[in-house]
């Protein structure tokens, strides 16, 4: 009931962590997150978090940019789904991830950054410094030199070797996404009640 009074301790100052997912638009990419945002959903109130997805529904409305940004910034939680397109073609992904990072790097602790591999890569040879000396990237005290510093949710083969996303096996990638949801849920800062 919204009209009973709220229990002692629980405000405004009470927020639920949220999870920001990044990734590239596209149909292979988006049915990706949108697999992965599923399984969030599946579990947010029992986990007690909350999810942002910048979906098309969000796009097609009027200031889905300021609603982007907002998240950005009370995010406890960056994922990103990282691609060969995340990384190369697209400026709203890499604004995503900078502003994730700066906020990082500032704090030390917020937002966890916790990166999937959507396609075979080398995140040891995506580096930072570019990014920093065009000024796209603003940090007091920079603390990563490339995305392959950051801790990977996964995938993970049996070998504990990290891996792609399966995005023409549904089987594989249900297991992959149950799995990423495990490792998301140990990274820390949830509270399930």
């Amino acid at each position: 009931h919204h009209d009973a009074p709220a229990p002692a301790g629980y405000g405004a100052t009470v927020t639920r962590p949220l999870i920001f997912l990044s990734y590239r638009h596209g149909p292979k990419w988006t049915k990706l997150a949108n697999a992965l945002h599923l399984k969030l959903e599946a579990i947010a109130e029992g986990a007690g978090f909350d999810t942002f997805l910048d979906s098309e529904d969000i796009r097609a409305g009027d200031g889905w940019r300021a609603l982007v940004d907002d998240a950005l910034e009370r995010c406890t939680h960056f994922v990103a789904l990282l691609s060969d397109e995340y990384w190369v073609k697209s400026n709203q992904c890499l604004r995503e991830l900078y502003h994730a990072v700066e906020r990082f790097e500032a704090s030390k602790t917020e937002p966890r950054l916790l990166f999937v591999l959507a396609n075979e890569m080398r995140p040891d040879l995506l580096k930072l410094d570019g990014a920093r000396q065009r000024g796209a990237l603003n940090s007091p005290d920079p603390q990563l030199k490339a995305l392959g510093d950051v801790n990977f949710l996964g995938p993970f083969d049996a070998n504990y070797r990290l891996e792609s996303l399966a995005w023409d096996n549904g089987k594989k990638l249900d297991k992959q996404n149950a799995q990423l949801v495990e490792r998301l849920l140990k990274s820390g800062g949830f509270d399930p009640h």
